[in-house]
């Protein structure tokens, strides 16, 4: 005898209220509050038994199916419901698999992938680029001598700024992301799409310090913390070689620095100095 085709429905795609998941759930894949129409997006599956396509769908914390056209607008679980949320897949960009012997079960394919954002597109009006500044280091110089020096000061500092593109989505550990902004610039990240750069900076001064003196050398900064939206493309390629891809909006934030300049105060006398004679 066929058994007939269950859709089951992972826990994770019932709300964060309804179980804890042992993974992050996938963005592109949603539960949507069925108004009436049946999305193209919606995740179905062929019932070869009937003969008829079930769609996945949900009430409250009770996972169920939804067959067009079959006794009414219902979300058959345990019991039924006409009001109810159906699982979506945007542009079809999770990779889902169905299978497990007599039954047929719907499942997120959490094999290895590596993925690829272009066409990076920023909204940078929102942002503001220049906040005060900031002391990085300070160097002393002082003039024990009677007469007039010359120093060139050089203050040298390095600092680690980080770039994340939030693009909504959890990376699994081991996946390769790439980010390309243009033909001359791709980075790559192990995992995530955060990024840590290391940045050295220099500035040199020249003084005429008068003999007796000190005088107070500083490096200052403006470092800037930037929340710009952008757009882009979100490419995957798992490793049977299926390749999918899907729109994304998201946040990049940012800490950078910018404006490096030498700033020197006005030079005091040195306290309790020796006379010159």
């Amino acid at each position: 005898m066929k058994l007939p085709v269950l859709v089951v429905v992972s826990l994770l795609h019932l709300g964060q209220s309804c179980a804890q998941a042992a993974v992050p759930p996938a963005r592109s894949l949603r539960d949507i509050l069925l108004n009436g129409s049946l999305l193209t997006v919606a995740v179905g599956i062929y019932n070869s038994y009937t003969e008829r396509t079930d769609y996945t769908c949900k009430y409250n914390c009770e996972a169920g199916f939804y067959t067009r056209g079959l006794t009414g607008p219902y979300c058959q679980y345990p019991y039924e419901s006409t009001t109810f949320q159906i699982l979506t897949n945007r542009d079809h960009f999770e990779y889902n698999k169905y299978g497990l012997g007599s039954y047929q079960v719907l499942a997120i394919n959490r094999y290895a992938y590596s993925q690829h954002i272009s066409y990076v597109k920023y909204g940078i009006d929102e942002v503001e680029i220049f906040p005060p500044p900031e002391t990085m280091r300070i160097s002393v110089i002082t003039n024990n001598e009677c007469q007039m020096v010359v120093k060139t000061v050089t203050i040298s500092k390095t600092s680690e700024v980080e770039s994340t593109w939030n693009i909504g989505r959890t990376t699994i550990l081991g996946i390769t992301t790439g980010i390309t902004f243009s033909a001359e610039k791709t980075l790559q990240f192990n995992r995530g799409t955060t990024m840590v750069e290391a940045h050295s900076h220099s500035v040199s001064v020249e003084l005429n310090i008068t003999p007796n003196h000190s005088c107070n050398v500083y490096m200052e900064d403006r470092k800037f913390t930037a929340d710009i939206p952008f757009t882009a493309r979100l490419s995957r390629i798992y490793g049977n070689g299926e390749a999918l891809w899907t729109s994304i909006s998201g946040v990049y934030n940012a800490v950078q620095i910018g404006r490096i300049r030498a700033v020197v105060d006005r030079c005091e006398p040195v306290i309790d100095a020796k006379p010159c004679h």
